[in-house]
């Protein structure tokens, strides 16, 4: 079995997603909140609150996580070198060729075209500024998760 190396400026992130993945399944962080803040402002945060951007962008984060993992896991060589957000998300170098994998966690979007337009256009842009066909030898890869539409 090879592990890889694993490097990138925030592969922090990755460490803080798997933390908060482990607080929350034994429910070390509580689901609501309640306090005042340094303003003196008294908070509490309703239901509705729980529910909203953060937590998709968390699921988002989790779902790169695990999709981190298994590329780390699954590397083809000790050799191989695994960067978290690098080109893409998550970038995996061996035997000559990359990888490049933008993640995609979209819950509540069924897939169109559209909702991977930015990261297709960013892909497009990479392989021009590159070299194109004549530059390294890369892959690219959309890893993504969306409610339906396929």
């Amino acid at each position: 079995m090879s592990f890889g190396r694993v490097r990138g400026c925030t592969a922090a992130k990755l460490a803080l997603a798997g933390l908060i993945r482990i607080l929350l399944a034994s429910r070390a962080i509580p689901c609501r909140a309640e306090g005042k803040l340094k303003s003196g402002i008294n908070f509490k945060q309703t239901p509705a609150m729980t529910n909203r951007s953060a937590n998709a962008t968390i699921k988002g984060y989790f779902y790169q996580f695990d999709h981190t993992v298994v590329q780390v896991l699954s590397a083809p060589s000790p050799a191989s070198v695994v960067t978290v957000e690098g080109i893409e998300d998550v970038d995996l170098a061996a035997g000559g060729e990359s990888v490049l994998t933008q993640c995609k966690y979209y819950e509540g979007t069924e897939y169109n075209h559209s909702a991977i337009k930015d990261a297709v256009i960013h892909m497009l842009r990479h392989f021009k500024e590159s070299g194109g066909l004549a530059g390294p030898p890369f892959r690219y890869r959309i890893y993504g998760h969306y409610s339906g539409g396929l």
